[in-house]
């Protein structure tokens, strides 16, 4: 059994839920697996920051391994934006952890609730800042733009 198991305590990756979100959720799931059977980490990755998939694919051999095998555990059935999405949530994980990762997905999804009970403009500004928010939640820093 792996240890990154997602719950349904947790925002979602998505934001479609369903089959979607649980194809996310695999994916990020034995992309991380990988990670560790390999040795790959945050830093492994940092040669393709800023790059366009298509560049990120060319420049390194390790991440086109992780991709294809992240898409290979849903069958190969991974959209352009789901790989994106998925591929942001794991670089994420890499930097601040999986314990870390989970206790802020558990805060995001309870402050998305409230915001949707209290304001939906809340909740639009909830979900378009997820990978600020956890920097900042994590290191109390701003992105380098």
């Amino acid at each position: 059994m792996s240890k990154y198991i997602f719950d349904d305590n947790m925002r979602e990756i998505s934001g479609f839920g369903g089959e979607y979100e649980k194809d996310c959720r695999m994916m990020i799931t034995k992309g991380l697996e990988l990670c560790d059977e390999k040795g790959w980490n945050y830093e492994t990755f940092r040669c393709i920051f800023g790059k366009n998939m298509s560049t990120a694919l060319d420049t390194s051999a390790q991440f086109k391994e992780l991709t294809d095998y992240m898409n290979e555990a849903i069958k190969g059935e991974a959209t352009g934006a789901m790989m994106g999405a998925c591929v942001g949530h794991l670089f994420h994980i890499l930097q601040i952890g999986w314990d870390n990762y989970k206790i802020y997905m558990v805060q995001a999804k309870k402050e998305e609730e409230d915001c949707i009970e209290e304001d939906a403009g809340c909740y639009k500004s909830q979900k378009q800042s997820i990978f600020s928010k956890i920097l900042i939640f994590f290191t109390g820093k701003k992105e380098d733009k």
